[in-house]
């Protein structure tokens, strides 16, 4: 679905001021708070203005604005000479069942083409033993979108602080896409 006024792009140093962080931060924070409820403790704030600034000064965030309106986001990060990843997609409620998440992965992926990348990996923080609707719902859309399962990472090495905030035991499922095929 084509959306008028939709306007992709890397954010930039213009964007750290507090009004535009604390939109973003603020979308961010509302969708992961509902889409992870039974994952993390009550009030578990996924990111911050401090850690977002940072991500932004590395040009490692996209963003979909439609009328100048804040719809959507995904964090995209160079890895190696070979390997990009996303993560933290994320379509504000408003702006839910218009394609946006799907049109900002397919613009990462083209960004990552754009840099050299080969590979896109995408992490997705998966409970061991609870089924989570939201979760199984992406991992059949990534599945979809020629994504496939790459390697398993227990949470708690990956992240001993953040892991004291979860309410169950999680899983990092790494998922990759081989972006050659779709040239």
């Amino acid at each position: 679905m084509i959306i008028n006024g939709l306007i992709l792009r890397i954010c930039n140093d213009a964007d750290i001021n507090d009004g535009f962080l604390r939109k973003l931060t603020s979308m961010i924070n509302q969708v992961f708070l509902v889409a992870e409820a039974e994952i993390w403790k009550e009030n578990h704030q996924r990111i911050d203005r401090r850690m977002l600034a940072e991500m932004i000064k590395k040009r490692e965030i996209m963003v979909a604005e439609v009328n100048n309106i804040l719809a959507a986001c995904v964090h995209i990060k160079l890895l190696n000479h070979s390997v990009a990843k996303f993560g933290m997609l994320t379509v504000a409620p408003a702006f839910k069942g218009k394609k946006l998440g799907s049109i900002l992965v397919k613009e990462v992926e083209q960004y990552a083409i754009k840099k050299g990348r080969s590979k896109m990996r995408l992490e997705l923080l998966t409970p061991k033993e609870n089924y989570n609707p939201g979760k199984q719902f992406l991992l059949k859309w990534y599945k979809r979108i020629g994504y496939h399962f790459f390697k398993q990472l227990s949470f708690d090495e990956i992240d001993p602080k953040e892991n004291e905030n979860l309410r169950v035991s999680c899983f990092f499922n790494l998922y990759e896409k081989d972006l050659t095929m779709e040239q």
